[in-house]
């Protein structure tokens, strides 16, 4: 107890207050009384105290005031009223017994001052005495006739393991950490454990708990899928201009597909970069599935979220069906919209059919990645010469070029790269052959940020994934919004900062000038003609920045962001691999993976193949 305990001590209609002192004797308690109320002697009058469940207690002798100081540390109990009943007088009525923390007090032993009975008001009325009891049965489990100083248990040193330091007990101290960190890691529980009880608890345990903190915290998995169908009208009624389609299978009710793009995105695509980043990101709930995505970028080289769908797997039905609802989204807005893709088979086909005239890229570093993988017994300074010819070839800027660099790549890579180029489109590839823009982007790395942002989410039920997915864009427009405010230049910061870059560079060239808006530039590389030409034009009083796109203006990247404001489903048919569930995916050997090698049990040969397998002669 913190403070000092004290009690109150009520006689007839008078209250005093004294310290208690646990060396205190019942003799000093009886002194403390006839102190307080001078018309009190020694020995005519009696003590009565109350705790909970426990209405009146006797005082008198120092056994009760043992007793008393026990009660009061097991109740956390602070202060303690006496009664004081003068000798003969009928013992009535519960005392209140106060605590600082009033949540320890029960209300049903709480008695209020008028219910106090004093003995004189019986005077005249015939009352037997009862016998004087000092303690009721209760009391009897706390006093021992004899000490038995014998222990039978075996006093050992507390180990690190324990048998009821199950998975519950472990889902009930993480639950709420889960909360905040939902990509919590069954190694990350075990090192709290020991670092912060000392305490070893098994992997596996670990990981069950973490299991049962997620139902607790998000749900289980298969429902949340049944709140989809409300999630859908929720979205159209609250933000009006989205776009929302949920796909039942109508014979088993069962989810098959859903494609969202919010209005915000859609009115603020219009002021960016015409171009769409399209992508696939593996779900890690229970249920599986892929998120298919179509981020755009804008103006400041950030990337800009505008479409999702959550589907069972990668197919053509699937990329079809989610480009057939870009179409519908991006066909009233009038632009002709740059695709930049992996290789992937259902989605090079649904890109071709839906948008035939789109131009169309493939990623540079998966084809980077492919070349790679023609050579996957070789490493080191050849795999790296190819790689960079290869890099040459697709950077081209003419035909010229390309063909000069063609043979430079032939010559290194031989049969295979001429192979591989064979199913290669030139105008999916090649900068000299392609029909279209790309604004300086060869490869999908945007997208790989897009899903790496939102990637712990991608652990959650379907409906915590949606809903997390739609306040982390929320934020972010929102972020950028308030930012882009506080812009005072004539371009986004980057795209400034990059012309400054190149005005300085230009600005030692020597020119020739052939016109008033075309120049000669004497430099072995011409590539910054434009800029050249329009810091000539800055000096004829003319602005430099109307060569620059109207889309790299903070003022378009405003407008991106000032837009922003029942049935029962049941979850698609998964079967759940054996084994551990896997949430990080294998790299491929292109992407710098290292294969796993094992030992067969039959040729004993350190390899790829097992007993079942192995073709090795014995």
């Amino acid at each position: 107890m913190d403070a000092q305990p004290y009690a109150r001590c009520t006689y007839m209609d008078e209250t005093f207050m004294f310290f208690l002192d646990i060396k205190h004797s019942f003799s000093d308690i009886v002194r403390e009384v006839c102190l307080g109320f001078k018309s009190l002697k020694h020995g005519s009058f009696d003590l009565r105290y109350a705790f909970p469940r426990y209405s009146s207690c006797v005082l008198s002798n120092d056994v009760d005031l043992t007793l008393m100081w026990r009660c009061m540390y097991d109740f956390k109990l602070q202060s303690v009223d006496f009664l004081v009943k003068d000798c003969g007088s009928s013992s009535v009525s519960s005392v209140v017994t106060h605590a600082d923390d009033y949540s320890c007090i029960s209300s049903s032993i709480s008695v209020l001052p008028s219910s106090i009975v004093d003995g004189p008001e019986y005077l005249g009325h015939y009352r037997p005495e009862r016998a004087r009891i000092y303690l009721t049965n209760e009391w009897q489990g706390f006093i021992k006739n004899e000490l038995d100083n014998n222990h039978t248990c075996k006093g050992v040193l507390r180990e690190k393991t324990s048998s009821h330091l199950g998975s519950h007990v472990v889902k009930s101290e993480i639950s709420n950490e889960l909360k905040a960190n939902p990509t919590l890691k069954p190694r990350q529980i075990t090192d709290r454990f020991k670092h912060s009880f000392g305490l070893d608890i098994l992997y596996r345990s670990a990981w069950y708990a973490r299991e049962l903190a997620r139902k607790d915290v998000h749900g289980d998995d298969g429902n949340s899928y049944s709140q989809l169908l409300w999630y859908r009208d929720a979205i159209l009624e609250s933000n009006p201009g989205s776009y929302c389609r949920v796909e039942i299978n109508p014979l088993t009710n069962r989810f098959e597909r859903l494609f969202i793009c919010f209005s915000g995105c859609i009115q603020g695509f219009q002021s960016c970069i015409p171009l769409l980043f399209v992508d696939a990101a593996h779900l890690k709930s229970k249920y599986k599935g892929y998120m298919l995505c179509a981020i755009g970028k804008n103006g400041n080289q950030e990337f800009f979220p505008f479409a999702f769908a959550i589907v069972d797997s990668e197919n053509n039905a699937n990329w079809k069906w989610f480009f057939d609802h870009l179409y519908n989204i991006l066909s009233t807005q009038g632009r002709i919209v740059t695709f930049v893709t992996y290789r992937n088979g259902g989605l090079l086909n649904a890109v071709a059919s839906v948008f035939p005239d789109s131009p169309h890229s493939y990623c540079y570093y998966h084809l980077k990645g492919n070349v790679r993988a023609l050579y996957r017994n070789l490493y080191g300074y050849f795999v790296d010469k190819v790689v960079e010819e290869f890099m040459k070839v697709a950077y081209s800027p003419t035909i010229a070029s390309y063909n000069f660099n063609l043979q430079s790549l032939k010559r290194e890579g031989g049969k295979p790269t001429e192979s591989f180029l064979t199913h290669l489109p030139l105008d999916k590839w090649c900068n000299a052959f392609f029909r279209g823009s790309r604004y300086g982007e060869m490869a999908n790395s945007i997208v790989e940020s897009f899903n790496r942002w939102c990637g712990p989410l991608r652990e959650l039920p379907v409906f915590d994934f949606l809903e997390g997915l739609r306040v982390k864009v929320m934020d972010n427009m929102s972020e950028r919004k308030v930012e882009c405010k506080k812009w005072n230049t004539v371009l986004c910061p980057p795209m400034e900062a990059l012309l400054k870059k190149f005005m300085d560079v230009g600005r030692h060239w020597p020119i020739s000038m052939s016109s008033e808006t075309f120049l000669e530039v004497h430099a072995e590389n011409r590539l910054l003609l434009i800029l050249r030409t329009a810091l000539v034009l800055a000096i004829n009083g003319k602005s430099i920045h109307s060569h620059v796109q109207t889309l790299l203006l903070p003022s378009r990247k405003l407008e991106i962001y000032l837009s922003t404001s029942s049935a029962v489903v049941q979850p698609p048919l998964v079967r759940r691999p054996s084994g551990r569930p896997k949430s990080v995916r294998m790299k491929s050997a292109a992407e710098g993976g290292t294969r796993r090698t094992i030992r067969c049990g039959r040729c004993g040969q350190l390899g790829r193949h097992n007993k079942a397998t192995c073709t090795a002669p014995i």
